[in-house]
Parts: C-alpha cells; structure tokens; sequence
C-alpha cells in the first residue's frame, strides 16, 4: 500500500511540471504563486475542519508551523513555480533531484543522522549525475537559465531545511493536520502578494486552461500529494 501511495505522489508531481510551465503561459509566477497558496490552504482547512478526530494546534508549536511553513511551503512552492517560469521542466527536475543530498548534509550536521560510507557514496554518485547532466550542454554559469536554475535550488533548500526541522513535530501530528498549518502559514505570508496581483490581474483574458492548472496545482500536486 505505501509503494501504490509513493508510486502515485511521484506520479502527480511528474505532471505538475507539464502543468506548471502550461499554466505559466497564462498567468505570471507571482500570480500562480500566491493564488495557489491561497486555495491549497482553503482546501486544506475545509478538509480540516470535517475531520472529526483532527488534531488541535498547541499554542507552543505555533511558532514552529511559521517557520516550517515559511521553508516548506512559501519558500519550497514559491521558489519552485518562480524557477519553472525562468528555466525548463528538465532543468527543474534534475535540480529538485538534488534534495536528498541537502536533507542527508544538514540532518548529518544537525546530528540527526550519521553519514554512513553507503550514504556518502550515493550521495557522491547522485550529485555527479545531476552535475554531468546539467553540463551537458556546456556551463551552466554561461546559460540563460541560470538565474532560474538558482532560484530553483533555493526552493529545493527550503523544502529540504523543512524536511529536517520537521522532524520536530511530526510526531506530534497526524499528516493532515501538519500540511494544513504550514499551508495556512504560508498563504498568510503570501496573502499580500496574492491580494495585489489579485487586483491587478485582468480576469476575463485568463482561460479555462490556465483554472485548469490551476486546480491541478492546488488540488492534486499541494493537497493531494
């Protein structure tokens, strides 16, 4: 069952990609950005709510869920969907693919977890696959994508900072209700953004298609996923 369940998240974020750079034909990265938070977090509180046996949000964790929602949502998602609008789909994927390396790094000097000789080879192998495929075309510190590439590392920092301060609290809370308090703080910390794009976007030139994503976005690839 967790094999079908990790099969269909990879499954999901695969797409988002596709999506992702469709969707940014019709709306700009800040606007996709902060309306995606906004709804992801709408969606998550309704389901939330109907939950009979949620868990409740001690105050003493508040603080907690606004830094881990700062790095894994507002930094991770808004990074990612900022990246994918300056670079390209493949870039993006062998970028992100480098986020096991940052969470093994930071949780060994955290002293989270020891760095064993096995871990540390296939870390060495990855990070020399990723690099051997991203130079293919020459340096990348000559490439126009480069701006896009950066900020996509950025986003896959951010999450991977989450992953390990999230260890934390994750074992206070059930998986609903602690993707649920990090959206919500990160729509609040995009709330301003998403109200002035929101008031600056011309609605009637945007498309189905461009909802279409949208919804893809926030309800499969951040809610769903």
């Amino acid at each position: 069952m967790l094999a079908v369940a990790l099969g269909a998240v990879l499954l999901v974020w695969s797409v988002n990609y596709v999506v992702g750079k469709l969707t940014l034909t019709h709306l700009d990265a800040l606007t996709l950005a902060s309306f995606r938070f906004q709804l992801s977090a709408a969606l998550l509180l309704a389901i939330y709510f109907s939950q009979r046996g949620r868990t409740p949000l001690r105050a003493g964790d508040v603080w907690a869920f606004v830094y881990l929602g700062f790095f894994g949502f507002a930094v991770n998602q808004g990074c990612f969907v900022l990246g994918l609008s300056l670079t390209t789909s493949q870039h993006s994927v062998l970028i992100i693919a480098l986020g096991p390396i940052l969470i093994l790094l930071l949780a060994s000097a955290l002293k989270l977890e020891e760095l064993a000789m096995g871990k540390s080879l296939g870390m060495i192998i990855s990070f020399c696959g990723v690099l051997l495929l991203e130079t293919d075309q020459g340096s990348p510190l000559h490439s126009p994508l480069l701006l896009g590439d950066l900020i996509t590392l950025a986003g896959t920092l951010g999450f991977s900072i989450y992953t390990v301060l999230g260890k934390r609290v994750a074992g206070l809370y059930d998986a609903l209700s602690m993707t649920t308090f990090n959206a919500t703080a990160a729509a609040l910390l995009w709330l301003p953004l998403a109200i002035r794009h929101g008031m600056r976007l011309d609605w009637k030139s945007v498309g189905w298609s461009a909802w279409a994503g949208l919804f893809y976005m926030v309800a499969f690839s951040s809610v769903g996923g």
